[in-house]
């Protein structure tokens, strides 16, 4: 029992600086103490149906030990000298004085230990609250942002053209007339009709980013083979193909799970006229005539950075898409640069008859 006693008189030591408290709380352990022996019948059953406390062993020790002060010593003589009086067995009352006490000292222990409980948990609340509250303070103001985009678009009267946008695509463009110029590209595109063959025609407009606010660079229409073949001469110089671009992986429909290898299967033979009206999209405003743009058509063609970022960008590895348009049954296409702005595209090869090599 001493060193129970021993053990919270050091705890009292470090917790309570001041000699008052100090006393307070010694007094309150030796009440409660005194109450769990009353409950558990530690008590010594008189003639005259009283209860007093035993006071050998464990119990006259914690009693009779040596008082740390007067109030200490008045609080223990009255402890011994208290008398009980036995209303049945789970139901008993005492001097009044010290039932007051040790309800009075219980409840601001209680009081006290759930202050610390509760400020524990409040700051430990207030932590992962504001952890939240970060958090998802980003993602509104993400939501926000695409909301506002969306918003601006649908309260247009007249915005039915730029609804009908329905396709995203990612590549690259290289200055026809210059091939050692090159930048990543974004599609935005919409389809319509043609009047002319069959087929359809996409239309694209084209961004320096994914991300607002992007500079509009230009604008990219994509038609089909069966429609490029029936363009006169003069007009076929402008058209770029595509062939290289898929087959490679160097197109991306970032949209779709796989990338586009699926749907991009049938642009196989399609062909874009591509001009850039901000040529230079290091400039704040657009400088100079309009540029037009070609495409790849053999590796090396863009670089290893360009595509590493891109790869980066979108989490992606342009050699395993290469991988997997192996699927299409074709050879990459080898196809030089061209030589002259005057210099008509090919899809697959720089000579002979421009067709697909089958993979072997």
């Amino acid at each position: 029992m001493s060193s129970w006693g021993g053990e919270y008189d050091r705890r009292i030591k470090i917790n309570y600086k001041r000699k008052k408290q100090i006393v307070q709380l010694r007094i309150y352990l030796h009440l409660l103490w005194l109450k769990s022996n009353i409950e558990q019948g530690n008590l010594d059953v008189n003639v005259d149906n009283t209860l007093t406390p035993r006071l050998n062993d464990e119990v006259g020790q914690a009693l009779t030990c040596p008082p740390v002060s007067q109030a200490e010593d008045d609080i223990r003589r009255r402890v011994l000298n208290v008398v009980f009086w036995v209303e049945s067995k789970d139901n008993f009352c005492c001097d009044s004085d010290l039932v007051h006490l040790l309800k009075r000292k219980e409840a601001k222990m209680s009081k006290y230990f759930c202050k610390k409980i509760i400020s524990k948990i409040a700051v430990v609340g207030i932590a992962v609250f504001l952890g939240i509250m970060f958090s998802a303070h980003k993602d509104v103001d993400a939501g926000k942002k695409v909301k506002h985009v969306v918003d601006n678009v649908t309260k247009l009267k007249y915005a039915d053209p730029v609804k009908d946008i329905h396709l995203y695509l990612c590549a690259f463009h290289i200055a026809k007339n210059n091939p050692g110029f090159e930048i990543e590209a974004h599609h935005y595109c919409s389809m319509r009709d043609l009047k002319i063959g069959k087929g359809d025609l996409h239309q694209c407009v084209i961004y320096d980013s994914k991300e607002a606010p992007a500079k509009l660079l230009g604008i990219e229409y994509i038609i089909g083979d069966e429609t490029y073949q029936m363009l006169p001469h003069n007009e076929k110089i402008y058209w770029h193909p595509h062939a290289y671009e898929i087959v490679s992986g160097q197109l991306i429909v970032p949209d779709l799970y796989d990338m586009g290898d699926k749907a991009l299967e049938g642009f196989l033979g399609s062909w874009g006229k591509t001009f850039h009206t901000w040529p230079d999209p290091d400039t704040n405003i657009p400088m100079g005539k309009p540029l037009l743009m070609w495409s790849a058509g053999a590796d090396g063609q863009i670089s290893k950075e360009m595509i590493d970022k891109r790869d980066k960008e979108f989490a992606i590895s342009t050699d395993l898409l290469r991988e997997r348009r192996k699927a299409y049954g074709y050879q990459i296409p080898d196809v030089d640069l061209p030589k002259s702005v005057g210099e008509l595209g090919r899809q697959w090869t720089s000579e002979g008859l421009d067709m697909p090599q089958k993979l072997k």
